[in-house]
């Protein structure tokens, strides 16, 4: 063990998440200078900085070798056995650790040790504790609804296909009482803290500023290089944009479209507004986890009131996929993905008649 301390910034996802990592990533010798160490080794490959070695350790560990698989994708090469290349990315992790011993804290960040299950996160901690001398869990909670929405509009953006917003069963990890739980279990109740994905409840309204002002980071040192701030990261889809990907991938189904021949057809789509359900499917889904919202206001923020914002006027009230996109919008992008298709055909043509 050495005498550093750790905060593990565990999510959950759509939370600020990508920014955060991007600007750890961006920061690692300017926060050194601090006195905060960020991990290379367990970090995923340029440009994403998410420390999702390590919970591709734990479910390594814990048998899920699926998980380990799919979350070491840009830690290990794309061939690698997943058990024998995180245990070289272990190694490394270790020897680094070391090395930066003189650091009083280390920052850790990923989202996918909100996906770990209880064995795995118990691997996960395994990991950890003979490691670090006092380990910070830092989580932040986004209101189920509006976590739903946006985690929608993620899985349409990365060829996800998913049949509705709102999950039936509900998605476990939205019981943030059963979660943090797990959390308090292994890594000490005191040693959990819960902050609120509100703009009201965050530092200048803002995660990665909250982040910030949480770990004790000093935004604008005097004595040391200024720190980068990187912009917005996984910003919203447009409503047509979405719902035309959440259509077009309920027709494909597995079969995926290439990405490059969607980009032009997407540039047509464009609009101010976000895709948001009826405010009645939204007020559903948030009431299923009334009970679990009010243990954690009770224990951990002490108030009996509840726990997020309860106005649901963002809501349309009533909405609907044929609300967003209509027959002519289709035909537009029909008609741009029949130009660009018809580009890629003539460079295809002018490429052979050069060989």
């Amino acid at each position: 063990m050495t005498a550093m301390d750790a905060i593990l910034h565990v999510g959950i996802t759509k939370t600020g998440t990508t920014t955060i990592q991007k600007f750890l990533r961006d920061n690692r010798d300017a926060l050194s200078r601090q006195g905060f160490f960020v991990p290379d080794s367990v970090m995923a490959a340029a440009p994403f900085g998410q420390h999702v070695g390590l919970p591709a350790m734990a479910a390594a560990r814990a048998g899920d070798l699926g998980m380990a698989r799919w979350m070491s994708r840009n830690v290990i090469a794309p061939k690698a056995n997943p058990e024998k290349g995180l245990e070289r990315v272990h190694r490394k992790f270790l020897r680094e650790i070391e090395e930066a011993a003189a650091h009083p804290t280390a920052l850790i960040s990923s989202e996918g040790v909100s996906m770990l299950n209880e064995q795995a996160l118990g691997e996960l901690h395994g990991l950890l504790a003979p490691v670090f001398d006092k380990i910070t869990v830092l989580v932040y909670l986004r209101r189920q609804d509006r976590h739903s929405v946006s985690l929608f509009n993620s899985m349409v953006r990365i060829e996800k296909p998913v049949t509705s917003v709102f999950q039936d069963p509900p998605v476990p990890s939205h019981r943030f009482d059963v979660m943090l739980g797990h959390f308090a279990a292994l890594f000490g109740r005191e040693n959990i803290k819960v902050r609120l994905f509100e703009p009201q409840k965050m530092k200048e309204g803002d995660s990665l500023r909250d982040f910030i002002d949480v770990c004790g980071i000093e935004p604008e040192p005097a004595s040391a290089p200024a720190l980068v701030f990187p912009a917005r990261q996984n910003e919203s889809l447009s409503a047509r944009q979405a719902v035309f990907l959440h259509l077009l991938q309920q027709e494909q189904g597995d079969k995926k479209l290439p990405p490059m021949r969607l980009r032009p057809v997407l540039d047509v789509l464009q609009c101010e507004e976000i895709f948001m359900p009826a405010r009645a499917e939204a007020e559903a889904y948030y009431g299923q986890f009334a009970e679990s919202n009010a243990r954690v206001a009770r224990d951990y923020f002490g108030t009996d009131g509840p726990l997020f914002d309860e106005d649901f006027s963002m809501y349309p009230e009533n909405a609907g996929f044929d609300d967003y996109l209509t027959l002519d919008d289709m035909a537009q992008a029909m008609l741009k993905h029949l130009k660009a298709e018809q580009k890629a055909h003539r460079r295809k043509s002018r490429s052979r008649t050069d060989v």
